[in-house]
């Protein structure tokens, strides 16, 4: 079962387009999730990214930050959940090396591990 789950999740993520997009450090990049809009960057330090990505509601006044410490081969994920009868929104933030990619599609590599 496993076998056929990985397989199924390996075809899926090669059939699906390259949607990231790279950003160079202390370059903000815009993300929007539905009514979630934001900014994400990162600085390098001691060989780690650091990763801030800040969000707001468009209904809030108070916006809100997380920071992750990325090595290479590391992700982060930020997922808005979904209104009734609609799917969550989520953004995938990877370090590959001296690249950070940012796209709205999940790591599916780390659904996997987790089971």
């Amino acid at each position: 079962m496993r076998t056929a789950l990985f397989a199924a999740a390996t075809t899926l993520a090669l059939s699906m387009p390259a949607l990231a997009d790279d950003i160079a450090a202390n370059q903000g990049h815009a993300v929007s999730l539905g009514g979630v809009n934001g900014s994400v960057y990162y600085t390098e330090t001691a060989g780690e990214f650091e990763v801030v990505a800040t969000l707001s509601a468009e209904d809030s006044q108070r916006p809100i930050r997380t920071r992750a410490n990325l090595r290479d081969g590391q992700s982060m994920t930020v997922e808005v959940p979904g209104q009734a009868n609609s799917e969550a929104e989520f953004v995938t933030i990877k370090r590959s090396g001296d690249t950070l990619s940012i796209a709205k599609k999940p790591d599916l590599r780390a659904s996997l591990i987790a089971e």
